[in-house]
């Protein structure tokens, strides 16, 4: 076998790589409206090996001269199903161990590794970061940083292999899905023509992505994929770095090869081609064919046969001409100028901005700004700006990008406008145009121009219920939103509208539900208020309904009622307790302080010592206690004060003879007012009346001995509140 010294020389740059980095593993891409894919065939090591692991070629381990193999580079391949992938991946850059020689097989593998990969194989960038294709500006992106996976993300992402996982993060070091590393690769090499029905047969088909299914489909029925050996896919589990491996050595090594050479290419199989040389005319391959950056940047095909895909990923402003070719499907991913002169069954023009392709197909799917010239069949497009040149012929053409440009040079049976604010342009014609989305613009010819149009949320009014009190005893309010004017036409869902509501106090957002609503129909939001001194007297609670990219809202004022009352003393108590709830609303309300965590309120009216702990604002319930208080001539007198001491040892005795009685436990309040025991005989200790939820006392406040004697946990100079 021929072989050029490209990979002795990658071979050479990755044991300089090891010195510096741990791991350098890249990891794939999520498409913003869609999760990323996962990928490859998962095995339980407990069990015996599934088909995706059976026993590779025996010269598995006999590389040519012009490679590195793992011993050379220090690298130990463990031992075990995945010995020849990761042998394969070791040999061909696609794995790089950490600089002890540790491949970590069975570590899960991250986006920002799988992006690297990626690229790598396909020569956009090598192992020092340095890329042969431009990159795409991260800087929309709030979680990447400038650091070694950044020249692969950007490339990845301008090639369309990657996308964010939301408009505004790439995740680049989540761990990749199963499912997302099908897609990601797929969308590499092209192998897209799959569906749900290619795996319908495993137990958890139904939890693959709707988004995955034809990249997973197509990786199944080609046999690079297999399932566990509970016949499961595992779709949203981590992907390791073996199992990508083994995914990428089924792809290319026993189901395909990385070919380097022209007089090498297989007659079969998924053929990776990282020559330079021109291909032989009259090649056949009885699978797919990858041209990659390495090719050479003008190449030209003579009666080149492709029974399966031809996938494009060269040089920026590379040209490609095909010549009495044939494939069943083309898929574009660079920004290159592709001609091609028989029909194919499917054209997908993917990745980089600025592609164009000129030959006839049957269904055209396009997501990157790009020109096409030619006679097809069915045209659905995402893009932002595409031009169907002079000559061109459409018959079906879907338009699918909000405020994108369709210009029409050509001509079109049928075009339907689905999103707002897209234009058709151009100057040639469309017979017939559907518009559903709201504020189209048509200045190329056409012959009828229909409307169905979603009206979205126009005209779509939210009311607000009003006069709402709230106050500590009565805390919950209950708002409710009721829409009326809503559209059932085009756009809803069996006459609603599908979106999702937003509720807001006082700007702050409290609760999010998906919902469906119709004309007359209401939904209710329950916000409980907690209760302070500095709070407003009246809030705003907002509901804000988001339908696709349109809102509306509605708000209403609930008045905040913040007297507390908790009645004091007046010649009679009350039995029971307040809640939890209303003793913390009644000290948070009246903004009590303490110079410690802790504060002490006596409740004459109910005879309770209450012990909170935290602080102004924020007081929470600790402990209550029943208490004796001051009789009516001496009563117990209500204010502020700090705990003044605690005196452990004393005891103060009261009466004479067989009444004499004493109370111990003290801890004094203000002067002479303490907390302190029950009465209690000073012969037989016992308690000698019912002195607890009664009005008794000269003003000290009488506990249980226990009780009283926890006091002593409350520092000197906290707070005691007397009401």
């Amino acid at each position: 076998m021929k072989h050029t010294p490209r990979f002795r020389l990658l071979s050479l740059l990755l044991v300089l790589v090891l010195m510096m980095q741990v791991t350098i593993l890249a990891a794939p891409d999520v498409p913003v409206a869609e999760p990323t894919a996962d990928d490859a065939a998962m095995v339980d090591p407990s069990d015996s090996v599934s088909d995706a692991e059976e026993a590779a070629e025996p010269d598995i381990n006999e590389v040519s001269d012009d490679k590195v193999t793992p011993e050379e580079l220090g690298i130990t391949i463990p031992d075990g199903w995945s010995h020849n992938a990761l042998y394969f991946a070791v040999v061909h850059g696609i794995l790089v161990g950490s600089n002890g020689g540790d491949l970590q097989a069975e570590a899960p593998t991250t986006r920002a590794q799988m992006a690297t990969i990626l690229t790598r194989m396909i020569g956009a960038a090598d192992t020092k970061g340095h890329t042969a294709v431009a990159g795409e500006s991260l800087d929309a992106y709030t979680d990447v940083e400038h650091c070694w996976y950044t020249p692969y993300l950007s490339v990845a992402v301008r090639l369309g292999i990657f996308n964010g996982v939301t408009s505004t993060t790439l995740a680049p070091n989540s761990n990749i899905t199963r499912e997302q590393a099908f897609t990601v690769i797929g969308r590499t090499f092209g192998l897209q023509n799959g569906s749900k029905e290619d795996f319908s047969s495993y137990n958890d088909a139904s939890d693959v992505s709707s988004y995955a299914a034809r990249y997973v489909g197509a990786l199944v029925k080609n046999g690079y994929v297999n399932g566990d050996n509970h016949n499961n896919l595992n779709p949203k589990a981590a992907i390791s770095r073996q199992e990508l491996a083994q995914v990428l050595y089924n792809m290319f090594s026993r189901k395909g090869t990385i070919c380097e050479s022209a007089s090498d290419l297989p007659e079969s199989g998924m053929v990776l081609y990282t020559g330079t040389d021109a291909i032989p005319a009259g090649t056949h391959i009885q699978g797919n064919l990858i041209l990659c950056v390495d090719t050479p940047a003008e190449l030209t095909l003579e009666n080149v046969t492709i029974d399966g895909t031809l996938a494009v990923v060269m040089k920026d402003d590379s040209k490609l001409t095909c010549t009495g070719c044939s494939a069943d499907s083309v898929t574009l991913l660079s920004k290159t100028d592709v001609s091609f002169d028989t029909k194919v069954n499917s054209l997908s023009i993917t990745g980089a901005d600025g592609a164009a392709y000129t030959g006839d197909a049957e269904t055209v799917t396009i997501s990157a700004n790009s020109t096409i010239l030619g006679t097809y069949g069915t045209v659905t497009v995402s893009a932002a700006n595409v031009t169907a040149a002079s000559g061109s012929a459409l018959g079906a053409l879907t338009l699918n990008r909000e405020g994108s440009t369709f210009c029409l040079d050509g001509t079109a049976k049928s075009v339907v406008i689905n999103p707002k604010n897209v234009t058709l342009s151009g100057s040639g014609r469309a017979e017939e145009v559907l518009v559903h989305g709201k504020g189209y613009s048509i200045t190329c010819a056409t012959g009828t121009v229909k409307e169905d149009l979603d009206l979205g949320l126009s005209g779509t009014t939210i009311t607000m219920s009003k006069g709402h009190t709230v106050s500590s005893s009565n805390p919950t309010v209950k708002v409710t939103a009721t829409f009326s004017g809503v559209n059932a036409g085009n756009g809803s869902v069996n006459g609603y509208r599908v979106g999702t509501l937003y509720w807001y106090v006082d700007g702050t957002l409290k609760q999010s539900v998906n919902v469906s609503v119709r004309d007359n129909s209401a939904a209710s939001f329950s916000h409980t208020f907690t209760f302070y001194q500095g709070m407003s007297s009246s809030a705003t609670v907002k509901a804000v309904f988001i339908h696709n990219d349109e809102e509306i809202s509605g708000s209403t004022q609930v008045a905040i009622d913040k007297s507390v009352y908790i009645p004091q003393v007046n010649g009679s108590i009350s039995g029971g307790d307040y809640t939890t709830y209303q003793k913390e609303t009644f000290v948070n309300a009246k903004g009590y302080s303490s110079s410690s965590s802790y504060l002490v309120w006596i409740n004459l009216y109910k005879t309770k010592v209450n012990v909170f702990t935290g602080y102004s604002g924020n007081w929470k319930l600790l402990k209550t206690y029943d208490c004796g208080i001051g009789a009516v001539n001496t009563p117990t007198p209500p204010g502020l004060y700090r705990m003044q001491t605690h005196i452990a040892g004393e005891i103060w005795y009261y009466g004479s003879g067989a009444d004499r009685w004493y109370v111990d436990k003290i801890s004094r309040w203000n002067g002479g007012y303490a907390f302190h025991s029950r009465r209690k005989s000073a012969y037989t200790h016992q308690y000698q009346v019912n002195d607890l939820n009664v009005m008794i006392s000269h003003g000290c406040i009488r506990m249980n001995t226990e009780e009283a004697a926890w006091l002593y946990n409350v520092p000197i100079g906290s707070t005691v509140v007397v009401y």
